[in-house]
């Protein structure tokens, strides 16, 4: 009887002690497998530049045979300048991601340069796949990103100021000054991906009718949405060719219809 009530004892104490501990020791576990398997993969070796050549698809680029590696495979040149200015934002995005520098592959880093004329924009945006820390090297910059909560955290940052985006958050810079800015972004990922959101909403082939009643829209400034995020996606801005006064014309118009349509 004694041998029962131990045993019993027993068995209560691994049910109220043990277990809880092992079944939190497994979560904490499964919680940190996918904070690993979230991020871009450890590099087995010590480099693995991609080869672009390649026709094997993995996730990530394939190893350049080492015996071809060289040491410019590990150096990049391509953000000395900026690239050619949107014409409709005013910015500039040279990126530096593993399809540009190939040596970063299997890193889980990259970087871009970010130009802004006056006034100008990097557009609300998320990167899948990183999280980023921007530095300014020439400011100001208004900044800000947009937690799960849908709350806005906005700072104006100075000259040699840092700023961290989490990653998956819609993050934007705009450009308030007189004078061009400049930054510089670094992200946790060889190809971060990036989705515009008015792109990603206005920009694909979602039915009108999805549009129409998810943002209580009417056909016709969905219509002229479409066409404004979809010329976006293309690179030509909206009317890209056209002049300013054209441009804001349009834009006054399509900004019109939205406000009727809100009243």
């Amino acid at each position: 009887m004694a041998c029962t009530t131990g045993a019993r004892s027993t068995q209560r104490y691994y049910s109220a002690v043990i277990l809880p501990k092992f079944l939190l020791v497994a979560v904490v576990a499964i919680i940190g497998i996918t904070m690993v398997i979230a991020a871009d993969p450890d590099p087995l070796q010590g480099f693995c530049v991609g080869d672009l050549t390649s026709n094997i698809t993995v996730n990530g680029l394939v190893c350049k045979n080492p015996a071809q590696v060289t040491p410019s495979d590990f150096i990049y040149t391509g953000l000395e300048k900026p690239l050619a200015f949107s014409k409709f934002y005013r910015n500039s995005v040279n990126t530096a991601f593993v399809m540009a520098f190939p040596g970063i592959n299997t890193q889980g880093i990259s970087m871009a340069r970010l130009d802004y004329l006056p006034q100008g924009l990097n557009v609300p945006h998320w990167h899948p796949r990183a999280s980023e820390i921007l530095f300014v090297v020439n400011g100001p910059l208004e900044v800000g990103f947009v937690d799960e909560n849908n709350f806005l955290w906005a700072n104006t940052l100075q000259t040699g100021d840092i700023t961290i985006f989490p990653r998956g958050l819609v993050h934007f810079q705009y450009n308030n000054g007189s004078t061009n800015a400049l930054a510089i972004a670094a992200l946790s990922s060889q190809n971060p991906g990036r989705q515009n959101s008015g792109n990603s909403v206005f920009g694909t082939d979602i039915p009108n009718i999805i549009l129409e009643k998810t943002f209580n829209l009417s056909p016709e400034v969905v219509v002229e949405l479409k066409k404004f995020f979809k010329s976006q996606a293309q690179g030509k801005g909206i009317n890209e060719e056209a002049t300013s006064e054209d441009r804001s014309k349009n834009l006054n118009r399509l900004f019109l219809s939205l406000l009727t349509e809100a009243l």
